[in-house]
Parts: structure tokens; sequence; C-alpha cells
């Protein structure tokens, strides 16, 4: 699979001060390099973050931390999102990074709302909330298998095609079409490049960090929604 990426977008946040936010988020030793178009920046180093706004949304691009937001429970880092930006929707969008083939989150004014994410087996990893409209599509000739909902593509379950598109069509929620479809920001957008030396995610209350405990769905007692018994 050729499209790799690992982003975090919040929505309408025009704050061009990047250092500023990203010191919010608890990033510690700062270091400004240099500037990628966002296609080169997909999928930055260990220790880098690259970072930029396009449509009035706050695009990042970094490791790990995106896959770890697609967990059935509430990361440290999710709860440093959530602190730094309590009333913004924000969406994390993982292709092909670690065991994750794909996988998508939208929290929306400090709530999960939405996660699903599938790993490298076509596998299940988390499911939890009510599918978004851009998931619809995919739905239409979804088959239930093993009790679990399977996306399909014509014949396929899970094929290829149908994952890139599924993560890039999510992208057109902020980018206005699909990642795959935006040349011009993909091969023209320069986003702001940074190293680091750690993340400093201290937790905050503890009923804040148990809020989003349940976040896994119940597969077995999934009822896909064209049916109705």
């Amino acid at each position: 699979m050729g499209w790799k990426y690992s982003s975090i977008i919040v929505k309408d946040f025009n704050n061009t001060n990047y250092q500023e936010t990203l010191r919010k988020l608890g990033f510690k030793g700062l270091v400004k390099t240099t500037s990628k178009t966002h296609y080169e920046s997909l999928v930055p180093a260990a220790n880098e973050v690259y970072i930029t706004t396009y449509n009035n949304h706050l695009i990042i691009n970094l490791l790990d931390f995106p896959s770890q937001l697609l967990a059935p429970y509430a990361p440290p880092f999710e709860q440093k999102l959530i602190s730094v930006f309590p009333t913004s929707e924000i969406a994390i969008n993982v292709m092909s990074i670690g065991n994750i083939a794909w996988g998508i989150g939208l929290i929306q004014s400090g709530t999960t709302v939405r996660l699903i994410a599938v790993n490298e087996q076509n596998e299940r990893i988390v499911s939890f909330g009510e599918h978004l409209e851009h998931e619809k599509p995919f739905l239409k000739d979804a088959i239930v298998w093993d009790g679990k909902v399977q996306y399909r593509q014509g014949e396929f379950v899970f094929n290829e095609r149908a994952m890139i598109d599924f993560g890039m069509d999510f992208y057109a929620r902020y980018l206005g079409t699909p990642l795959e479809d935006a040349v011009d920001f993909n091969s023209f957008h320069m986003m702001d490049g940074y190293t680091f030396t750690s993340v400093d995610v201290d937790l905050r209350p503890e009923s804040a960090v148990d809020k989003l405990e349940n976040k896994l769905s119940d597969f077995e007692n999934f009822k896909p929604w064209w049916k109705f018994w």
C-alpha cells in the first residue's frame, strides 16, 4: 500500500504560533527544522512533528500519538488534546502505521463520538460510536461476518482500495476533497517542521481520565444501520 499517514486535525483553529501550540500540547525541547510539503511530511521520524493550518484547520503530522488516540481507552495524550482544545472538533486519521491498517477518530467538545481501527490482519481493534456520513457509502454493501460489520468494495471485503478510500474520504471533511485528490495541498502546501526531545502529558483529574473508559463497542450486539430487526 503506497499511502501512509499519521495525522491530527483541529477544526477551526487559526493560531499560527505553532511553537506555542506544541508547547501547550506538552512537546519539550522543540527545535525548528526545515519545512516540507504535506506529502513529504506524512510520516515523520519518531522525534519529529510537522504542523500547519489549512482552510482554518490545524493539521499536525506526527508518529505514534495518533495511533494511541485510536485505543479503546483514554490515553494521556488524548486528555492533553482535550485540555488544550476543550470545545473543538479533533480528528485522527492513520493509515499503515504500526499494526494499524487504517483508523479514524472524532472528538467533539471533549467527547469521543467515533473511533474505528482495523489491523493488518483485517481485524477490528476498536469500533465505537455512530457511523459518520462519509462511512455510509462503504456500508451500503457491507456484510456481517462472525458478528462484525465488514466493509466491502465490490466483491472484496476490506480490500486495499476500500481501505485507502475510507481514510482519504475522511480528510475531505477538512480539506474539501479526499486527500488523494488534494494535489495542490499535498504538493505545494508547506508544513513547519520541529524536532522534540519528549512529550509531557501529565494526567488531568481522575474524573476526566475515566470518562472514556468504555469506548469498546459490543460487536456481537451491533445492529447495522440498514437493518431494523
